[in-house]
């Protein structure tokens, strides 16, 4: 009898054992900030936060003593699901309304990581920028920005935090809904809800600023819903709209697509491909992983600059920054702190089905399991292969889209896998700790706008040249808060760290001294103390565009291009070296790609403004040269204003453009040549 009861239990105690591991490596990781230990050591940084994990191990053995005392404590489990009546829910309506109160009351207030203040100061500025891979969700948040009708700084936040808190009203509804259609039983579908509820990655749909939220709910709705129409054996559209909403929203999705492929071709398909996933469906989670290794090598052999750089390199190549490559142990540190963050049930899941080997086989055999462990793999072998332009500590968020179905993996195959088994529910409390000894650390950090800052001072020196906007940005805002000492110190450690800023500062002022030759040294001496930084390209290619070296300098904007795609000003100078080489059509191409993403980029319009003049087609030079308002002109176009009425014989409203250039213009030879017109006009004396 003694030996029954120990084979009952052992999988509660597995799972203590395990989860009491990982909470102790979160605690000793918390004794050093300092190291590569970023996705573990969260409560380092918030004083008290420390004493988090020994309260969770406390609740964690109290738990295992009651159990103990008690084996059969929560198989009376009574949370009754009536079935066809989701309104009346008592348990699904609490969960919603709690949710959506916790998004609000802890809306992340500080934005150091990813792009957050920097998308902040886009969507509060005259004219947002929108970004390709991003477009949907950039939309998005642009159409609700003007809607709210405010372009100050507190409604660009208002607006991000809006949008996520819908976003993760997405997200929670998709759980409990879709759940239920995934678990019969009563606890299995409350722990399915709650283990997803309580993921680290969840921390989008707090407020967080940038342009995975949205996208975040329409994978999660993806994903679930196809779970439960295999899980059903029932075609639903819903995987279909909700990918192809994500995919719109943010082009990251796409790594999804392998795993909705094989939905459509299982319940679309021949009914012998049914009965062959499910006899070789192992074979296929393999062969996903074997399709993205050659599209990885595919690319990085032939591909375009832009997705070459967008994929880390197998070795350290002349672009390579921080010595970062595929294999470095940088990179396989970092990537195990994302996993562990974001998925710490996925994590722990392999270990107790091998203890467990003999008891849950057959679960990971089944249609719905190799479609979710399609999805995971795919996600999985993308983050481990794009390049954290920030670093991934800082990059986290845009990492965190492609961890999702591995979430939901551990979650669904845990579940799946050991809810017949006795003490199950015991083992889940468990793991609803795990998850919570994740999350909340690292909610708890974005709701600390001075532990925020630290933590992501600290992660960004670890890979300096990926994290080095995160420095410049850092330094602005103490100058901005008059902290004089923290901004003295953030400027010496920029001098430290980034050389190549100096490098290229001074390769600009040679330039403005007409000094070309030693200019091109400077830049190229930036570029070799960090290959990865796009800025000494840009300028070092306008600089041989100054001495028309047309090639050459379409060149460096390649590669400035390739390492910060969606740059108005970089498509104005490609489409200035088009016009050097007389490819009008090229040069148009380029020039409307820059106003695609600045419809008031000055010189853009001014490029067009003087290509028109020259080509005597003076009413479409007047059009590009007014389409910027009033308010916000340039000396330049000004000018060029006036010099069109000038050939369209029209001299008083050439002389009020001159005029206006006499105001704020300083260049000596526009004003000695606007100064002869006038008095050739009589204008003065």
């Amino acid at each position: 009898m003694a030996e029954k009861h120990y084979k009952e239990f052992s999988l509660a105690k597995s799972t203590f054992v395990l989860v009491a591991a990982y909470l102790a490596i979160r605690f000793a990781a918390s004794l050093i900030p300092e190291s590569r230990l970023w996705g573990l050591n969260h409560s380092a940084f918030v004083d008290g936060l420390l004493i988090f994990f020994p309260a969770i191990l406390v609740i964690a053995i109290l738990v295992l003593y009651i159990a103990s005392a008690r084996p059969t404590w929560l198989g009376n489990f009574e949370y009754k699901m009536p079935p066809g009546a989701f309104h009346k829910d008592i348990f699904a309506c609490a969960t919603f309304i709690l949710a959506a109160v916790s998004f609000i009351l802890f809306a992340v207030d500080s934005h150091y990581l990813g792009d957050g203040y920097t998308l902040l100061a886009n969507l509060s500025g005259a004219d947002p920028t929108i970004k390709g891979r991003a477009y949907g969700e950039m939309q998005l948040q642009l159409l609700y920005h003007k809607l709210i009708g405010s372009d100050d700084a507190w409604n660009a936040y208002r607006t991000f935090r809006d949008l996520t808190i819908l976003a993760g009203l997405i997200f929670v509804f998709s759980l409990l809904y879709y759940g239920r259609k995934l678990f019969a039983a009563r606890f299995s579908y409350v722990a399915f809800v709650l283990l997803n509820l309580f993921a680290a990655g969840t921390i989008l749909f707090y407020g967080y600023v940038e342009t995975y939220s949205v996208t975040g709910a329409m994978i999660y709705l993806s994903l679930i819903s196809a779970l439960a129409a295999f899980k059903n054996d029932r075609f639903s559209p819903m995987p279909l709209i909700a990918l192809s909403l994500a995919i719109f929203l943010h082009l990251i999705s796409v790594v999804y697509l392998p795993a909705l492929l094989l939905y459509l071709a299982y319940f679309v398909g021949k009914r012998s491909f049914r009965q062959k996933l499910r006899n070789k469906g192992r074979f296929l989670v393999a062969g996903t992983a074997f399709m993205f290794l050659i599209f990885y090598l595919l690319v990085k052999l032939a591909g375009p600059p832009f997705w070459q750089r967008a994929f880390l390199p197998p070795v350290v190549d002349k672009y390579t920054a921080d010595h970062y490559t595929l294999f470095s142990l940088n990179h396989l540190s970092d990537y195990l702190n994302l996993v562990m963050m974001l998925a710490p049930v996925a994590v722990l899941l392999p270990v107790i089905r091998w203890l467990h080997r003999n008891k849950s086989r057959a679960t990971l055999f089944s249609p719905d399991a190799i479609f979710i462990l399609v999805a995971a793999v795919s996600g999985l072998m993308a983050a481990f292969m794009i390049e954290p332009k920030l670093g991934m500590a800082r990059d986290w968020d845009l990492m965190s889209t492609m961890a999702i179905a591995l979430q939901i993996t551990g979650t669904y195959i845990w579940i799946s896998s050991f809810q017949n088994k006795p003490q199950f529910a015991i083992a889940t409390v468990f793991m609803i700790l795990l998850s919570l000894a994740a999350f909340i650390p690292w909610l708890t950090l974005h709701n600390s706008g001075r532990g925020l800052y630290r933590y992501t001072l600290a992660v960004s020196q670890l890979d300096p040249k990926h994290g080095r906007t995160a420095f410049f940005i850092m330094k602005s805002m103490m100058e901005k808060q008059g902290d004089a000492v923290e901004t003295e110190r953030l400027s010496l450690l920029i001098s430290r760290l980034f050389p190549e800023q100096a490098l290229d500062k001074e390769g600009g002022a040679l330039f403005n001294r007409g000094e070309y030759a030693s200019a091109l040294s400077s830049f190229d001496r930036a570029i070799k103390e960090n290959p990865s930084w796009y800025g000494p390209y840009f300028d070092k290619g306008i600089c041989l565009s100054k001495l028309n070296r047309w090639d050459d300098a379409l060149e460096m904007f390649e590669i400035a291009d390739a390492l910060n795609p969606y740059n108005p000003d970089l498509y104005f100078q490609i489409g200035n070296v088009y016009k050097g080489k007389k490819n009008y059509d090229q040069m148009r191409r380029y020039w409307q790609k820059a106003l695609r993403y600045d419809r008031g980029n000055w010189k853009t319009l001014l490029g067009y403004g003087t290509y028109h003049l020259d080509m005597r087609q003076y009413d479409s030079a007047l059009y590009f040269l007014t389409l910027r308002p009033d308010s916000a002109y340039e000396p330049e176009l000004f000018y060029f204003r006036g010099v069109a009425w000038v050939k369209k014989r029209d001299t008083a409203r050439a002389v009020r453009e001159f005029r206006r250039y006499l105001e704020t213009g300083k260049d000596p030879a526009v004003r000695q040549d606007i100064m002869r017109f006038l008095k050739e006009t009589g204008q003065i004396d």
